[in-house]
C-alpha cells in the first residue's frame, strides 16, 4: 500500500503524502512548478496532485481547464483530460491513495468541476468520507476501490457533492505565500473558522515564490534555481519544526520541483519506508 506493506493497516490520516504544487504546470513555462508530467510524479512516489480551477468559456460551451492563476498564463488544459490522466494510472496501480486538492482561486461552482469528474474516468474510483467517520485504512479503501480523496479549498456542496469536501473543514495549512529561504514556519494559515487545529490535518507549504509582471499584473512564479537547497534540509527542518511546534507530523508537504532534492526519501522515512 503506497509503498510499504506497514502502511496497509494505517488510517489515511496517519499517512504522510507528497503533494506537488500545481502539479499541472509543466516547465518549460516560466510559470512551471514541475518539470515532470502528473503521471510521471505518481510513479517517482508523488501522491498528492494540487490542481486550480479555472472556467473556460467559448462561444457555446464553458468548461474547467487547470491553469496557473490565468490560463493566458499557463494552460495545463482541460480538467476532464487530467483527470483521465490520473484515472489511467489509478487502473494500472491498483494498491495506491491518492489525494487531489483544488485550489478554487475565482470560486467557481463545484458542479463545473463535478461535471469535469463524470465526463472523466476517475468516478469509479472517488472516495466519499462522512465527517463523523474515523478514516478508513489504505487497505481498506484499497479494497473497496474507492481510492480518491478530493479536497476543494472554497464554494464546497457537501450536500449536493459529498465527495468533493471542504478542505480547511478537514486539513488546514501552513502560509504559503513564502518568498524567502528563511521565511517557512508552521503557523496555522487557512482552516475552517469553527474548527481547531488539533483536530485536523494539515498541509506543510514548502516553496518559494518568485514574481513576474505581465501586463500590470504581478504573477507569482516558482524560482527553480532554489528548489535543491529548499527541498534538501531546508524542507528536513521545516518538518521537524512543524512536528513539534504542531505536535504532529504533516499529512501533506507541497513542494515545487519534486524531484530535485530530498522530498521523496523525507515522505518516505517520515512513512516508516
Amino acid at each position: 500500500c503506497n509503498g510499504g506493506h506497514h502502511l496497509c493497516n494505517q488510517a489515511y490520516n496517519n499517512i504522510t503524502f507528497l503533494i506537488t504544487h500545481d502539479s499541472y504546470a509543466l516547465s518549460p513555462s516560466i510559470a512551471a512548478t514541475q518539470d515532470n508530467s502528473i503521471t510521471q510524479q505518481l510513479n517517482d512516489g508523488v501522491r498528492g496532485i494540487k490542481l486550480t480551477a479555472v472556467s473556460v468559456a467559448d462561444e457555446t460551451s464553458s468548461s474547467v481547464h487547470v491553469c496557473h492563476t490565468l490560463c493566458e498564463v499557463l494552460d495545463g488544459g482541460s480538467a476532464t483530460d487530467v483527470l483521465n490522466e490520473i484515472a489511467l494510472w489509478l487502473k494500472q496501480n491498483p494498491k495506491e491513495v491518492i489525494t487531489i486538492m483544488w485550489n478554487n482561486l475565482h470560486n467557481i461552482q463545484p458542479t463545473e468541476i463535478e461535471l469535469a469528474y463524470k465526463a472523466s474516468a476517475i468516478m469509479p474510483f472517488v472516495y466519499t468520507h462522512n465527517s463523523t467517520d474515523i478514516w478508513p485504512t489504505l487497505q481498506e479503501m484499497i479494497q473497496s476501490g474507492r481510492r480518491v480523496v478530493n479536497f476543494i479549498d472554497s464554494s464546497a456542496r457537501e450536500n449536493d457533492i459529498p465527495w468533493l469536501m471542504d478542505q480547511f473543514s478537514r486539513v488546514f495549512e501552513t502560509p504559503f505565500e513564502n518568498t524567502e529561504l528563511q521565511g517557512f514556519n508552521c503557523n496555522v494559515d487557512r482552516i475552517a473558522s469553527n474548527k481547531s487545529s488539533t483536530d485536523l490535518m494539515y498541509v506543510m507549504n514548502h516553496f518559494i515564490y518568485g514574481a513576474i509582471d505581465i501586463a500590470g499584473f504581478a504573477i507569482k512564479t516558482p524560482v527553480k534555481s532554489n528548489a535543491l537547497l529548499v527541498n534538501s534540509q531546508s524542507l528536513a527542518s521545516h518538518v521537524d519544526n512543524c512536528t513539534a511546534v504542531l505536535h504532529k507530523k504533516p499529512n501533506f508537504i507541497e513542494v515545487d520541483f519534486y524531484q530535485l532534492g530530498e522530498a521523496l526519501s523525507i515522505v518516505a522515512k517520515l512513512n516508516g519506508v
